[in-house]
């Protein structure tokens, strides 16, 4: 996955991992939304120690971006000292064709970070920060097989963070994933985002912050939604729906383009 201000982006938007303080309600509405399965497995935050396990949900969309569903860890850093970032929080995950070459540039800027590690059931190295509107991001590399997951006919499309200063958070994203931020939004070789966006702090829900889920019929998903009894609001501009999960996580459902 290489790259050059002519050729592809070099980085790819892998996954999005969101927090379920309920994991079972957070499955079932996923499937319902996405009308597929979740793989569950039991992990620990650091392969060294034992000491507690995460519960994880992980959803493959159809281009290989996957949507990743876990438990928090309370006392994080009590139960595991030697991880200085808590990478079972809320993340987004890039992965870039150079793992070294982007924490060289950042340690080039005097920014600090979790030193790259294996993590989780995958064949990747995976590198944790917080970005400067302090979003935690995932840059990784892979470096081995993983396990095979069955795919949905969905993929992620967007995913929006807040930034409190739109030209320092895209000089970081810049740096960080090697590619171009445009009006406050970087788009990968496969057409997927990570769009910066300021924040509205009168919005209950606040829309700088979301998932972007694409399926193929935004109509269907609204007919589970009711059938359920799960409100929700159409998308910005008419664009799909919007809906809270049972975490408060908000999420734009839009319409794909035919695979292939």
């Amino acid at each position: 996955m290489g790259g050059s201000a002519n050729g592809p982006a070099p980085w790819l938007l892998d996954h999005v991992l969101l927090s379920a303080h309920a994991l079972d309600r957070s499955i079932d509405f996923y499937e319902l939304v996405l009308d597929a399965k979740a793989t569950q497995f039991e992990i620990s935050p650091s392969k060294d120690s034992a000491a507690s396990t995460t519960s994880f949900a992980h959803f493959m969309g159809r281009d290989g971006t996957s949507l990743h569903i876990a438990t928090p860890t309370p006392n994080f850093h009590v139960l595991y000292p030697e991880l200085r970032i808590d990478h079972t929080r809320p993340h987004v995950a890039m992965t870039v064709d150079d793992l070294r070459g982007r924490m060289a540039r950042l340690e080039a800027l005097g920014w600090r970070m979790q030193p790259p590690k294996a993590w989780g059931p995958t064949g990747y190295w995976r590198l944790y920060t917080d970005e400067p509107g302090t979003s935690l991001i995932e840059l990784n590399q892979q470096v081995g097989e993983g396990p095979s997951a069955e795919p949905g006919a969905w993929r992620l499309d967007h995913v929006a963070i807040p930034a409190y200063d739109l030209e320092d958070s895209s000089s970081w994203f810049s740096d960080a994933l090697g590619a171009p931020v445009v009006d406050g939004v970087v788009t990968d070789a496969h057409g997927h985002r990570l769009a910066l966006r300021i924040a509205d702090p009168g919005r209950r829900h606040d829309p700088t912050r979301h998932l972007g889920l694409a399926v193929p019929d935004v109509a269907a998903v609204a007919g589970r939604l009711e059938a359920a009894g799960i409100a929700f609001d159409s998308g910005v501009d008419g664009d799909g729906l919007e809906v809270t999960d049972p975490s408060g996580n908000v999420v734009h459902v839009v319409a794909d383009a035919p695979a292939g």
